[in-house]
This record gives structure tokens, C-alpha cells and sequence, in this order.
């Protein structure tokens, strides 16, 4: 029953955000991808850097950047601000359960902005199933599954949460996070374009047919950038 109440939330928010069309475009795609799915992704790596925040300011006002590790801390953060940005993302309580934690931004008390990292195996199977390979032992994790409302795209968000993705690899001893991106995420490319410290290692593809799943890797050149940011 909690499953089937997130996927109505979700699908709710849809509807509120971005119309009946954008729903349906959304939903048979996803039914079908439960059965069959074919994807190329390139896999980054991203590394400690040193960034002036400061540098990286998105161009909205008055927003609030929160950090998110637990269910308990957004039980708390709903209370306080009287909306719950979890009915808004699909899996996010579970992905808090999981250990994942959430790199938010907040305008007016409502979620506009969000990423997430992984720092171990159980966490980022709830960010990304895909069986990529991340080196938990060696201080490495995962980043994925950001995700921008549609009203406040090419405001320099994703960016501005980069940077303190960056500043908390840099507190917890963080040697690299891995994270995959469709190869033709534009946008995904187009931010981090800004970050030298991010680099492209392999391109993948996943095929999955129910159960049944093929991964492959093939290394990139050294300095690899897509042809969208070229």
C-alpha cells in the first residue's frame, strides 16, 4: 500500500507540474521499461576540487540549500516548513532507509532542486541499479539521480549542489564519486562542463529484460568530452 501511495504522489506531482501530457509521456515509457530496456550512459568520475561557491551562485534568490541523511531529518524539515518534498520524489524514503543522502535546494519551503549520493553497495542500489562498479572499501561512492522542477531549469542549480557535493567529499574523506548519465542528458553535461574535476572514463550499455540484465564499459580516451559540449 506505501508503494502504490508514492507512485500516486509522484504521478500527482506530475500532473500539478507539468500537465496531463507530460504524465503520460512519462508513464508508458517507464511501464515498458519494467519489461525491456536498452540505455548508453557515460560513466564520470568526480573528484575534490577546490571551488568558490561564491563562483557558482544560481541566478533564483532567496533559496535554501538543505542536507538531508535520514527520514527522521525530513520528518523534522516537513514539520517546519509544512511540505514534504519525499511526495515529490519517487523512492526517496526508501533511498534515506538505504543510507542515501539528499543534496537539496528549497525556494519558498518547496523542493526545486534535488541530488543524491551513496556511500555504500545498499545505498546505491537505491540511487542506480545498474551494476557499475563502486570501490566502497577505497572510499569511493556514487552521485545520481538529480532531478531540477521544470520552472527553475538553466537556473545554475545542479551546479550550485555540485559544489557542496564537492565540499562534502572534502569532509568526509572522499576520494571520488562515480555517478552514470544517459548520453544524451544535455543538461547534465552543460553544468558540469564548468568542473574539470569531473571526467568522463567509459561509455556503458545496459540492457535489461525483466530479471535478466548485460552491462558493458568501454574506456574513453583520456579528456573525452560528449559532442553537446564540445
Amino acid at each position: 500500500m506505501h508503494c502504490i501511495t508514492e507512485y500516486l504522489n509522484r504521478a500527482r506531482y506530475i500532473l500539478r507540474s507539468e500537465g496531463a501530457i507530460s504524465l503520460l509521456r512519462r508513464l508508458f515509457p517507464y511501464l515498458f521499461s519494467q519489461i525491456f530496456s536498452w540505455e548508453e550512459y557515460y560513466v564520470r568520475q568526480h573528484f575534490v576540487a577546490e571551488l568558490n561557491e561564491a563562483d557558482f551562485l544560481p541566478k533564483v534568490k532567496d533559496f535554501t540549500f538543505k542536507l538531508i541523511t535520514s527520514n527522521e531529518m525530513a520528518d523534522d524539515w516537513a514539520k517546519r516548513t509544512g511540505f514534504d518534498f519525499r511526495n515529490q520524489i519517487l523512492h526517496a524514503r526508501q533511498r534515506l532507509d538505504a543510507g542515501a543522502i539528499a543534496f537539496c535546494i528549497f525556494i519558498q519551503n518547496h523542493l526545486v532542486h534535488i541530488g543524491w549520493v551513496g556511500l555504500n553497495q545498499k545505498s546505491k542500489n537505491s540511487i542506480n541499479p545498474q551494476p557499475y562498479e563502486v570501490n566502497f572499501s577505497e572510499h569511493q561512492g556514487c552521485v545520481g539521480v538529480g532531478e531540477t522542477v521544470p520552472e527553475y531549469r538553466g537556473e545554475g542549480l545542479m551546479a550550485y549542489t555540485w559544489v557542496h557535493m564537492n565540499n562534502y567529499m572534502k569532509q568526509q574523506g572522499i576520494t571520488m564519486l562515480i555517478s552514470i548519465v544517459a548520453t544524451d542528458n544535455v543538461a547534465v553535461y552543460k553544468a558540469h562542463s564548468r568542473f574539470p574535476s569531473i571526467k568522463i572514463c567509459a561509455k556503458a550499455r545496459h540492457i535489461k529484460f525483466l530479471w535478466w540484465q548485460y552491462w558493458k564499459e568501454t574506456p574513453l580516451p583520456e579528456g573525452f568530452k560528449p559532442p553537446m559540449v564540445k
